[in-house]
């Protein structure tokens, strides 16, 4: 992410992270946790900044970044205690989050809009590729892993 929209990822994920957890400290997540919210935020923001063309290579590159930084924000929540209906409570609040940075600080609201709808045709992506990191585990131990992910990328381009 350019110098430029590291305000832009700090305001996301603050908001976001104060959508998760209101009564929370303002400080945010430690450790792996923390660095798979920034990942999957930086991916998100990026993907939606990008050229509309999907035959370009930047594209498919975003798609793969938000597909590996949700498979590993995924990883976080252990299939074993995997609540689906709170995942996606967390993915509506990150939408939330940057639905608010670029109606609000986007100057121009084409612009806001595009990104807008960008990032509603990835969140299918993030929500899919969480819950097969969710699964890594048992993804592994039944030898899936990573097609379990480039599955989620093979969906994603047979969409266009």
């Amino acid at each position: 992410m350019t110098g430029e929209r590291a305000p832009e990822l700090e305001r996301v994920l603050s908001d976001w992270r104060a959508r998760m957890r209101p009564t929370a400290r303002t400080t945010p997540r430690a450790g792996s946790r923390g660095r798979h919210e920034e990942a999957l935020v930086r991916a998100l923001l990026n993907a939606s900044a990008a050229p509309d063309d999907e035959s370009l290579p930047e594209h498919e590159a975003c798609m793969r970044a938000v597909v590996l930084s949700a498979a590993a924000y995924g990883e976080d929540h252990p299939t074993a205690r995997l609540d689906p209906a709170a995942l996606l409570g967390q993915i509506s609040a990150l939408r939330a989050a940057a639905w608010q940075q670029f109606s609000t600080h986007e100057k121009a609201p084409e612009r806001a809009s595009r990104r807008i709808l960008a990032l509603d045709r990835t969140l299918s992506l993030v929500v899919r590729a969480s819950m097969r990191g969710a699964a890594r585990g048992d993804l592994e131990a039944r030898g899936q892993w990573p097609r379990a992910l480039d599955a989620v990328m093979d969906d994603e381009q047979e969409k266009r």
